[in-house]
């Protein structure tokens, strides 16, 4: 299959061909994590969840490095706290966006797994309650839980629509690290629900010399903002321009995509009606 078969590997992604939604970016991810968090590194997961990235990033950074999660919902982060006990592994019981409060709403869906929310919007016929979290920015969480002199090599970030909010909170991160950067985003639907337009995204990105792409490597541009979304994956990285691992994602994505596709058959994935 080549790796210009964009259909197949969007349908792939949600949900098609025997895989559940969104798993093919999520192996994306895992791979991107090995391949661009070394020994000694830290690494930030906003939005930990089930701490399955938190787990690459910790064998990726190895003994010496520094893994951060943050995650506000109180079992899941006590979950989290008790699945990794690590002294190079901090799980911070917060949201992260572009202001830090210390009890703000936050929309906890019961009845389906990691979509709750610091915002209401889209959460129609699901089991929510509201309950009170804390808000930080990573520049003052990061700040707080020091980083010795590691490097933030990876920062990735799936936060139910507030992930450009968290950049914007992540300026100076951001600005001293240039991190390799994986986001969740839904584009104008997240940007009607946190206060922010297509201008002020693109620009935020390009001021920090940041190029944008989707996590199978076609470039983001404002044109996928709504004539042309259907086009990109829902997962997108931003690297720094100058920054190498820019040309090796380039270079190495239709190589991971074709090694997890061979894996998934390998595991007894029909992915069937696939071109090959």
């Amino acid at each position: 299959m080549s790796t210009d078969g964009r259909p197949d590997w969007l349908g792939m992604n949600s949900g098609k061909f025997g895989i559940k939604g969104g798993e093919l970016a999520e192996r994306v991810i895992e791979r991107l994590i090995a391949r661009f968090v070394h020994a000694g590194d830290a690494a930030i997961d906003c939005g930990a969840a089930d701490g399955r990235m938190l787990a690459c990033m910790l064998a990726a950074a190895g003994p010496h490095g520094l893994v951060i999660g943050f995650e506000p919902i109180p079992f899941i982060h006590q979950a989290l706290r008790t699945r990794y006990p690590h002294s190079n592994v901090a799980v911070v019981a917060a949201c992260v966006a572009d202001q830090q409060g210390a009890d703000v709403p936050f929309y906890h869906v019961k009845n389906r797994r990691w979509i709750s929310s610091l915002s209401p919007d889209h959460l129609d016929g699901y089991a929510v309650e509201s309950i009170r979290v804390p808000v930080t920015t990573l520049d003052a969480a990061v700040a707080r839980l020091g980083i010795g002199h590691r490097r933030i090599a990876f920062i990735k970030l799936d936060v139910e629509g507030a992930e450009f909010s968290a950049l914007k909170g992540a300026k100076g991160l951001v600005t001293e690290h240039t991190p390799f950067i994986v986001f969740e985003n839904s584009l104008p639907r997240a940007a009607a629900s946190f206060g922010y337009d297509r201008s002020e995204f693109f620009e935020w990105f390009r001021q920090r010399g940041y190029m944008l792409f989707d996590v199978f490597g076609t470039p983001c541009t404002e044109d996928h903002w709504t004539e042309r979304r259907g086009e990109l994956c829902w997962n997108f990285v931003a690297v720094h321009s100058d920054d190498p691992r820019r040309l090796e994602f380039l270079e190495s994505i239709g190589g991971t995509l074709e090694g997890i596709r061979s894996d998934l058959l390998r595991n007894g994935f029909p992915l069937l009606g696939m071109q090959t």
